[in-house]
């Protein structure tokens, strides 16, 4: 590959990526341009800031172009007459020292990338919208369940939102540095023999203490769960194929029966089980549960309801070791063969 296309071929990967950042819609707002200055390229979006580096550019002249018209023509096009001083804030990128920043290997992307899929959703509860670090561990929640994993030794205290280009760098980046730049968290990565630098305003506020909803002794935290207060039935439980074989029969009925996305686990006789699907009571299956205790139960109801959702992702988003129960909040925990583990808390009917 010559100079020239990779020159181009930098220009129409930095514009995909940019399409994620700045806005291809309206006029007027500096989120609708990107800025070729200094030998890079910058997008931003007052939370977000993209930079292409390490590229020649030498063939494009300094200015802003528009984001829209570029991305469409996988090229620098249409260029405005608004000055690249209006994109200033996006220079501190080229000043970030990543000699010293944290390298993000494949497993712990991989790590990340489920992590996500178990944090919240709701803009009324930010600061449960990402992925939360606290060294060793990374740990997502939405308040009903959640997922904590080892691996992530030394990382800084902080969560981080989840946004399209983070996705793309844990997919398909290589080399990811990541550091903290004051409230910001800062990535290098490289993507199609391009080098690009990525900024993201991490979440506010406080993430909750997800240490006190985690069986005390619980394997997977190596004992460092010190305030954790159930206790954990390690050999209570159904096995995992007892579990799937009933699973099964559920994701067999039909989507509207899914749809109400609850199914109850009642007492029958000692050690045994029945699961019932909550929308037409229909028994699903009958499992030995040793230990399981009446006052883990709906006591208006005889039943504890586990929603049906959760409990589907937390047994197929990875390979599950085993499945305990805890006595305190009646919480289901799926330990995986990666030494992560997710809980899913009961609800009420």
């Amino acid at each position: 590959m010559n100079k020239h296309e990779n020159e181009n071929d930098g220009i129409a990967t930095f514009l995909e990526l940019a399409g994620h950042v700045g806005s291809t819609k309206g006029i007027g707002s500096l989120y609708n341009y990107v800025c070729k200055s200094n030998n890079t390229l910058a997008a931003m979006d007052g939370k977000q800031f993209l930079m292409l580096i390490e590229t020649a550019l030498e063939s494009v002249e300094d200015g802003v172009y528009e984001l829209a018209t570029s991305k469409a023509y996988q090229k620098l096009a249409k260029k405005s007459a608004m000055s690249i001083t209006e994109f200033s804030d996006t220079y501190f990128l080229m000043s970030l020292d990543f000699l010293s920043a944290m390298p993000i290997t494949k497993s712990q992307a991989e790590k990340m990338l489920v992590a996500y899929t178990f944090a919240s959703t709701d803009d009324t509860r930010p600061y449960m919208e990402g992925v939360h670090f606290d060294s060793p561990y990374a740990v997502a929640t939405d308040g009903r369940q959640l997922y904590a994993t080892l691996g992530f030794d030394g990382f800084p205290a902080v969560t981080l939102p989840r946004t399209r280009l983070i996705d793309i760098m844990l997919k398909k980046g290589v080399n990811i540095r990541f550091m903290m730049h004051g409230e910001y968290a800062a990535f290098r990565f490289d993507w199609r023999d391009s080098t690009f630098l990525y900024v993201v305003k991490a979440i506010d506020g406080h993430f909750p203490n997800w240490r006190r909803v985690v069986p005390a002794g619980h394997t997977k935290l190596l004992n460092l769960c010190v305030d954790g207060k159930q206790p954990v039935r390690k050999l209570a439980a159904p096995s995992v194929a007892e579990w799937r074989t009933i699973h099964a029969v559920y994701r067999k009925l039909g989507k509207a029966v899914r749809d109400y996305a609850q199914i109850s686990i009642r007492p029958k006789e000692q050690s045994v089980v029945e699961v019932r699907n909550e929308y037409d009571d229909m028994v699903l299956g009958i499992m030995t549960w040793n230990g399981f205790k009446n006052d883990a139960v709906d006591e208006q109801h005889n039943a504890l309801y586990i929603n049906e959702e959760f409990f589907n992702h937390a047994l197929t988003v990875l390979p599950v070791e085993s499945i305990t129960h805890t006595d305190w909040l009646h919480a289901i925990v799926f330990n995986y063969a990666d030494d992560s583990f997710a809980i899913v808390m009961p609800c009420s009917r």
